[in-house]
């Protein structure tokens, strides 16, 4: 059962197959040197989809990034977005794939009972805000919004699911927000990101993995029911760009103005100091 009309991509300058693949299954693909040329380009990327799906007639927009799914059994609520009045969004639970495509953080963290809005019926004005890193997925904040419960639909997010080429993207926000903020808020950044380090609070393998089994849970098989995920290693090879910047950034600031951030425990990282 197809959730949408159509498909809108951006490719945001990817060095494997991605837009191909994207075209090959129905999708609109544009390029990212299309519609920005400087800059992170997240706010304008987010801006342009949002007036390229105008163009298309588009009037209910259901907006994902590349490492996120929508949940299988979601087909059953699409009456609710299609009953949406304008300026209305839908929130569905955000769900943190945790080191598996198995399994999903469900504890206290911020990466866990954490709902966005991911959809939203165009009132034909609307603007994103501007924020040019973590955009949010829908224009215009306090609109109306009605919450699904995670049973009815939500967004499963893969970032984590490769642990080393998380750890690379997590380190390359936090290098890329010390620059924007001037070399201040370490703590703020430290304590943001903090969760990347929970894999070294046990130095016992064991104790570690009862931890993580008593902070996840097992994802419900109709949420995924036909869904063929990918080799997980493909999550690595898309950080190496990340990786690349970082090594740009240690040339130009030099590592001791990243000195105090959380970053030395990838051993990636720490290698840069002999190069």
């Amino acid at each position: 059962m197809a959730v949408s009309d159509n498909v809108i991509c951006i490719d945001d300058r990817s060095s494997d197959d991605s837009a191909y693949v994207a075209k090959k299954l129905g999708a609109e693909v544009f390029s990212s040197e299309e519609v920005v040329n400087y800059g992170w380009p997240e706010l304008t990327i987010r801006r342009n989809l949002l007036e390229i799906g105008r163009q298309y007639g588009g009037t209910h927009f259901i907006c994902l990034d590349a490492d996120e799914i929508i949940s299988t059994n979601f087909v059953n609520q699409l009456s609710k977005v299609e009953s949406l009045k304008k300026g209305q969004k839908i929130e569905m639970q955000w769900l943190a794939l945790w080191k598996t495509f198995k399994r999903y953080k469900n504890d206290s963290s911020i990466w866990s009972n954490n709902f966005k809005d991911f959809i939203f019926r165009d009132d034909g004005k609307a603007d994103f805000l501007e924020i040019n890193m973590h955009t949010p997925r829908t224009p215009t904040a306090g609109w109306d919004s009605i919450k699904l419960d995670k049973d009815e639909g939500n967004i499963l997010h893969l970032q984590f699911c490769n642990w080393d080429a998380f750890q690379i993207k997590q380190c390359w926000y936090r290098c890329s927000e010390l620059i924007e903020s001037k070399g201040s808020n370490v703590e703020i950044i430290n304590k943001k990101y903090s969760i990347t380090l929970d894999r070294n609070k046990f130095k016992n393998n064991k104790l570690r993995d009862i931890y993580e089994l008593s902070t996840t849970a097992k994802v419900k098989d109709d949420w995924i029911r036909g869904v063929e995920f990918f080799d997980q290693d493909q999550f690595y090879i898309q950080s190496y760009w990340r990786f690349d910047q970082i090594k740009d950034w240690f040339e130009k600031y030099s590592p001791n103005y990243f000195e105090k951030l959380d970053i030395w425990h990838i051993q990636e990282i720490k290698d840069l100091l002999d190069e």
